[in-house]
């Protein structure tokens, strides 16, 4: 559904001329492009704050939205936001990929001798994760082609009421692409189960339950997202009385 104006400037309904040009010029300094150049999120929420001032600038648009815009009561036919952001940038909002997406976090126990919980020591563990997709690069498929439900706009339609109301096509979920060709490698999944292997070091007293975080080395992300962490739980495996000598039996009594 479109974003209301007064939300995407944060000011409230009833702000002044004043207060809503500085609240413009405060968030669109912030979001220009020449201070973000290739961070196509901070463009799209630019030209969405460039949009909501030209509207709300306007006393005669800001009227008509105040009256209508909220609820769609009465609205005249085809008043929506996403129109004047068209007519103020020409065209539609361009289709645009998904927000990053952080990897999912992984969770296995490691088993510590007491000794080795104690004095810390280095541990060689395998484990299974996901990795995306050499293949595909973790899209799911070798070739796209545009939606043919909004036809590569990545918006949709429809009318409710006196508002014709636009939001992400269900279809492409807003990319404005669906797969042509799904990869071989990946069945389409994008990410495949690999076993990897991994020297830990284990600090100096750790205890039962303590859990030592790898970062990066759990699920990948998605859409360009960061991985997810493994974390690894400490489980302390106490030896029997016959399993220690003279020396140890001493200490564990000190401890």
């Amino acid at each position: 559904m479109p974003k209301d104006p007064y939300d995407v400037l944060g000011v409230p309904r009833d702000a002044s001329a004043e207060d809503i040009k500085r609240a413009y010029r405060e968030k669109a300094k912030a979001l220009h492009p020449d201070k973000n150049p290739d961070d196509s999120e901070a463009e799209a929420e630019f030209k969405e704050v460039s949009a909501a001032y030209d509207l709300l600038k306007d006393p005669e648009k800001r009227q008509q939205f105040d009256n209508y815009g909220a609820s769609g009561a009465g609205a005249s036919p085809g008043f929506d936001f996403d129109e004047v952001f068209s007519r103020f940038f020409g065209g539609t909002r361009p289709a645009q990929e998904p927000r990053p997406m952080r990897g999912s976090n992984l969770s296995f126990p490691i088993e510590l001798r007491l000794g080795e919980a104690i004095l810390g020591c280095s541990k060689h563990i395998q484990y299974e994760h996901h990795v995306n997709c050499e293949k595909c690069g973790g899209a799911g498929a070798e070739e796209f082609v545009p939606c043919e439900l909004c036809q590569g706009s990545g918006m949709s339609g429809q009318q409710r009421g006196a508002m014709f109301i636009r939001s992400p096509c269900r279809q492409c979920s807003g990319r404005g692409k669906t797969p042509k060709l799904i990869c071989e490698a990946c069945h389409g999944m994008g990410t495949k189960r690999k076993r990897e292997s991994l020297r830990v070091n284990i600090p100096p007293g750790s205890h039962e339950g303590s859990i030592i975080r790898l970062r990066g080395k759990g699920n990948p992300g998605r859409y360009g997202g960061p991985s997810g962490d493994l974390g690894l739980k400490i489980v302390v495996r106490m030896p029997s009385p016959d399993d220690l000598t003279e020396a140890q039996r001493k200490l564990l009594e000190e401890l």
